[in-house]
């Protein structure tokens, strides 16, 4: 005779199996059942708390009280929780949704929750906007991406370059820190950037006219591709004038160095052609100043250039200026304090500037490394100049410059190395 431990063990054993077939009869008479699946050839009926037991999907869709939209978002959600770029394809898609008005309030409120999770153990800018927007949307505040950034006015963000053609960090100038976000639609190395009105516009580069837009926004839907340039422009310069975007020079696909100038008006989406620089160049700098474009340095395909040269668009002229000390391959240009910087190229560390009212140019500080195909901005008042190449340290470091001091530091090592990619200050 078996023993009383022995009989709890066979009844154990077998339990699973009598209970779901029992449960199964029951279904069958439609006996407590409380979900029905309609078929093409007819209904099945079933029970909730089996299912539930049975599948994650079934119960998150009893538990949570929600759309079946919900439901499907929130296994996404739980899916992608620890893949970040899964889940930045997912938060544009939900960003989408909240603004259809197509999710519930319980199901922001957990998105709001996993957000706060994400943002304890990750550094991207793309995840501090997404906690801080949709935190916001929860509020039933109107917002932008912009009015979401507290330290807006002390970043600039980096696209592309030779070693990361379609990856774009924001720096935070501030926390000296940075964060990935949206990646560009094509690679991208040689190309050029600028921002206007709260676009960042990004044009060219190896083997390309193609042009795309960034709207700082509603920059989680990503970039899109606009009107692309009339001619093909690798290492061109570009400079925001009467808010379009002109471009100088470059490369073409016959590897040729170009006279031509185009400009990009974002209203009418179209680039016009103006006239032809003096000087046909590439890998050279061109800034904006008070209503005029200012081009300098470069390559014409034989030799180094020092010429500069200025842009009237009120009449269509270039006109010649004093040339630089130095002769300038890969530089970068800014202006800074009513001044325009000519910055490194051909792994060069000197640094000089041209006085708008004398019309001179005298040497500054040098850098502390050579930078050829590196790029620069002003940010909160000071020169920032990132990458390039020419000693072993300069493409995975930043140097800054303050008139203050007249003197430039290093600002941090770079986590990726970055040479030939473009700026724009934000």
């Amino acid at each position: 005779m078996a023993s009383n431990n022995e009989t709890v063990i066979q009844y154990k054993s077998d339990h699973k199996g009598r209970v779901l077939t029992k449960l199964n009869r029951l279904r069958k008479r439609k006996v407590f059942t409380d979900v029905t699946f309609k078929l093409k050839d007819g209904e099945v009926s079933a029970h909730k708390n089996v299912l539930a037991g049975y599948s994650k999907y079934y119960e998150i869709m009893f538990t949570s009280g929600g759309s079946s939209e919900d439901l499907v978002l929130r296994i996404i959600l739980n899916w992608v929780k620890h893949d970040y770029k899964q889940r930045q394809q997912f938060i544009t898609y939900l960003f989408q949704l909240i603004h259809v008005k197509k999710l519930s309030t319980t199901l922001i409120e957990e998105i709001v929750k996993t957000s706060e999770n994400w943002i304890k153990t990750s550094k991207s800018y793309f995840d501090v906007l997404t906690l801080e927007y949709i935190s916001r949307l929860e509020k039933n505040q109107i917002v932008t991406i912009v009015g979401a950034r507290a330290e807006a006015a002390y970043d600039f963000m980096v696209v592309g370059g030779t070693y990361e053609e379609n990856l774009v960090y924001i720096y935070d100038v501030v926390g000296k820190h940075f964060r990935e976000i949206m990646s560009t639609l094509y690679e991208r190395w040689g190309s050029t950037s600028v921002k206007i009105r709260n676009h960042v516009y990004k044009a060219g580069g190896d083997e390309t006219n193609s042009v795309e837009c960034l709207d700082l926004n509603h920059f989680y839907i990503g970039w899109n591709k606009v009107s692309s340039m009339i001619e093909q422009r690798w290492f061109a310069a570009s400079a925001v004038l009467n808010d379009q975007m002109y471009v100088t020079g470059g490369m073409n696909a016959r590897y040729e160095a170009l006279l031509s100038v185009e400009f990009y008006n974002p209203v009418i989406n179209k680039w016009t052609y103006t006239a032809l620089m003096k000087t046909k160049r590439y890998e050279h700098a061109l800034v904006s100043y008070n209503g005029s474009l200012y081009t300098f340095g470069g390559y014409d395909g034989l030799i180094p250039l020092n010429s500069m040269e200025s842009f009237d668009p009120q009449k269509k002229k270039w006109n010649t200026l004093k040339p630089m000390n130095e002769r300038r391959q890969g530089l970068c240009g800014v202006v800074y304090n009513d001044q325009i910087y000519a910055i490194g190229g051909n792994e060069l560390n000197s640094v000089e500037r041209f006085n708008m009212r004398t019309h001179t140019w005298s040497k500054v500080s040098s850098m502390k490394y050579k930078r050829c195909g590196a790029c620069a901005c002003v940010v909160n008042g000071k020169i920032y100049v990132i990458g390039g190449y020419g000693d072993k340290e300069s493409k995975m470091t930043i140097e800054v410059y303050d008139e203050t001091s007249k003197k430039w530091r290093l600002e941090s090592n770079m986590e990726t190395l970055i040479c030939f990619a473009s700026v724009v200050a934000l």
